[in-house]
């Protein structure tokens, strides 16, 4: 699959709440899936458009 189809994919499967993590991991950066942050990045592309 292109980067491009899967980045889509996963795009959609978050905005319709399907995806989920295959099994429960340690990480907690900004932007990993148990800490997606999306509310912050929304505000960050309104305040930038």
């Amino acid at each position: 699959m292109l980067f491009r189809d899967a980045y889509k994919a996963v795009a959609e499967q978050l905005k319709n709440r399907i995806l989920k993590s295959q099994k429960e991991t340690k990480q907690m950066h900004k932007g990993s899936i148990n800490k997606i942050c999306l509310e912050e990045i929304k505000k960050k592309m309104n305040d930038s458009y």
